[in-house]
C-alpha cells in the first residue's frame, strides 16, 4: 500500500479558510494540468463538482481558458466570469 502524501502548508491553509468558497454560485475548487489542456474543477451551490476542460460545460457555463490560478467561464447569455481558485 501506498504511503499517503504530506498535504503541502500552503495547501492545508487555504482550505481553512473560513468562507472562501461562495455558497450561492458556481466556485472554482481546483485545476488540473493533464498536457491535454487541463481542466476546472467546479462546485455549484448544491456541492455538485464537476471536472470541465476547455470547451466543456457544467452548471450552464463554458470554460473559455485556464491558467495556473484562473478559470475563464462564459454564460448563456454571453456574459463572461472569471474565477480563482480560493486563497
Amino acid at each position: 500500500m501506498a504511503t499517503p502524501a504530506q498535504t503541502p502548508q500552503n495547501v492545508a491553509d487555504a482550505a481553512a479558510i473560513p468562507d472562501a468558497l461562495p455558497l450561492n454560485g458556481v466556485a472554482l475548487i481546483g485545476l488540473m494540468s493533464d498536457g491535454a489542456g487541463g481542466a476546472a474543477l467546479l462546485r455549484n451551490q448544491s456541492g455538485e463538482i464537476a471536472r470541465v476542460a476547455p470547451g466543456g460545460s457544467a452548471f450552464g457555463l463554458t470554460v473559455t481558458a485556464l491558467d495556473e490560478t484562473t478559470a475563464v467561464l462564459s454564460g448563456p447569455d454571453g456574459a463572461v466570469h472569471t474565477l480563482q481558485i480560493p486563497g
